[in-house]
């Protein structure tokens, strides 16, 4: 497997999300698409490739990297993005299954790492949501097709978050113009392509191991991206330059009824 991570000055997440992949996801190589605004997170950038085993990718020119990156990985690919964080773990059987189908059943789009039966409140448009009928119970398959256009169960190309095949993800990439993340996205979901000739089902694991906490600005293009907005992008970095972390006591094993979730930060000096 291949893991491809997206981020742009916020080294002191995925920090916490790295060392969440080390603690719940150890399944494969991570590669980190990234951008800095400047020398002081770049600087933050430069700890990372002290920190962690991870190969580093100056993000731009956005679209021909991705696609190199995903041409040399492997048959499955990861798609994550830096304010996320694995909070429970993944075993291996599961996933080894969730694979398999994705490789052999043309009719699945992608697996989520997000989604699960505990999921009953969308926070990108703060309301409830009401879940799927699951075709095949124990495997958690649905048809996202049938789901409302504002439901995260009708949501097919989350980009951080999913579990695809290369071959799909090189299919829709090249035919789409895009310069970073939150673009990529938004052109791949508004509008939709169409229902009726999409491959219509997805599926998830029974509970969600993937949570993101929106905490601070992203870009914004044709996908809106709610936060709270609660922690500055610099004040993080100069933590995190600081020799702070992320404390993760607060994080691992949150309960959840949303895919987002903003949480308050603890810091926590690094033991080096």
């Amino acid at each position: 497997m291949n893991i491809i991570i997206f981020s742009k000055d916020r080294a002191m997440q995925l920090d916490l999300l790295l060392r969440s992949i080390t603690q719940f996801y150890p399944y494969g190589t991570v590669s980190v698409l990234y951008a800095a605004s400047n020398e002081q997170y770049e600087q933050g950038y430069n700890l990372i490739k002290e920190r962690h085993n991870v190969n580093l990718i100056w993000q731009r020119p956005f679209k021909k990297r991705l696609i190199k990156t995903i041409e040399q990985g492997d048959e499955i690919i990861t798609m994550l993005v830096d304010d996320s964080v694995f909070i429970k773990p993944v075993k291996k059987e599961p996933l080894d299954i969730m694979t398999f189908d994705l490789i052999v059943d043309k009719n699945l789009k992608c697996g989520s790492l997000m989604l699960g039966k505990n999921i009953k409140y969308s926070y990108s448009h703060s309301c409830t949501i009401e879940q799927p009928k699951f075709i095949i119970d124990d495997n958690y398959y649905w048809n996202w097709t049938k789901q409302p256009m504002k439901s995260d169960w009708g949501y097919p190309h989350q980009v951080g978050g999913n579990v695809w095949t290369k071959d799909y993800l090189l299919k829709i990439l090249k035919w789409k113009r895009f310069e970073h993340p939150t673009e990529l996205e938004g052109k791949l979901n508004y509008p939709y392509r169409k229902r009726k000739t999409s491959t219509p089902l997805m599926t998830c694991f029974d509970e969600t191991k993937l949570l993101t906490i929106p905490v601070n600005y992203i870009e914004k293009s044709t996908a809106e991206n709610r936060n709270s907005q609660k922690y500055s992008l610099e004040r993080l970095n100069n933590l995190y330059l600081k020799n702070y972390q992320i404390s993760t006591e607060n994080i691992y094993g949150t309960e959840t009824d949303a895919i987002c979730k903003e949480i308050d930060f603890e810091f926590e000096l690094r033991e080096d």
